[in-house]
């Protein structure tokens, strides 16, 4: 349970931040690497939430609670999505539409950061602040 918790942090919101951030992408080959992250991540947390889900109400809270703290995050929205929403399995953290979410680059930076605040450029599971150019929240 604590591993697939753990690709919750990461893998989760990887989903969303590749989709937002694949409009800000340029180059053909960023974009074919992008798609093919972007879909490996997706399966994998499709997989991870479906465990999750099926080992019962300690997992689903734990998951939703990781969900939650997310959210607390990312901005005032409330985008995350746990694995469990309105009594039904949530597998895959969607719009209405039936797409993945998506975050912008500073939301996710805000997750990784464990920070709400703007302009923030390390912290969390960064000390050290990533290199790019999009780099702070």
């Amino acid at each position: 349970m604590n591993f697939l918790l753990g690709g919750m942090l990461f893998e989760d919101v990887g989903v969303t931040g590749y989709a937002g951030a694949a409009p800000l992408l340029q180059k053909k080959e960023f974009v074919e690497a992008a798609a093919a992250i972007l879909a490996v991540e997706a399966y994998h947390m499709g997989m991870a939430r479906s465990q999750l889900y099926q080992m019962g109400d300690k997992a689903q809270k734990a998951a939703n609670a990781v969900s939650a703290a997310r959210d607390k995050l990312d901005g005032p929205e409330d985008k995350d999505q746990g694995i469990e929403r309105n009594g039904k399995a949530n597998f895959v953290p969607a719009t209405p539409d039936g797409m993945v979410f998506r975050r912008t680059p500073q939301q996710v930076l805000r997750i990784v950061y464990l920070t709400d605040k703007a302009g923030v450029d390390s912290g969390g599971f960064y000390p050290k602040g990533m290199n790019g150019a999009l780099k702070s929240t």
